[in-house]
């Protein structure tokens, strides 16, 4: 009935390891984030129900957080990767998101998500920018 946030958290102190559904209202609260912005993907209806179906079989195998951002495997997941990972098995591999290479090391950046020929920016917001 609400507006959620799948993501995958760890090492903050969190409560559960791991990927979570959770209100906007909570991932979004000022005490969490001081920007937000939000990008689409895709528009496609089919590929839509595919990624909720991807988020809830992801959410029952419960990967845990993976703090060594390894993207070469999925047993455990990093919140950009997860990402990546649910739009590529929705979109049938249509939706191929690119990476980022560090001293030999692949990963998905935030710039992946937002800065590659998929993503379309449909809102932002900058508390800082606001006047009180």
């Amino acid at each position: 009935g609400s507006l959620q946030v799948f993501h995958t958290v760890g090492g903050e102190g969190a409560a559960i390891d791991g990927v979570r559904w959770e209100p906007v209202s909570v991932f979004c609260h000022p005490a969490n984030a001081d920007s937000v912005a939000v990008f689409r993907l895709t528009s496609d209806p089919e590929t839509i129900i595919r990624l909720r179906t991807v988020c809830d079989r992801l959410f029952k195998e419960h990967p845990a957080f993976d703090s060594h951002f390894d993207c070469s495997e999925s047993v455990k997941l990093y919140c950009t990767e997860l990402v990546a990972l649910a739009y590529r098995e929705a979109s049938k591999d249509e939706i191929c998101l690119p990476l980022t290479t560090v001293a030999g090391i692949d990963y998905v950046s935030c710039e992946n998500l937002t800065h590659n020929r998929y993503s379309r920016l449909v809102s932002a917001s900058n508390r800082h920018e606001q006047t009180p």
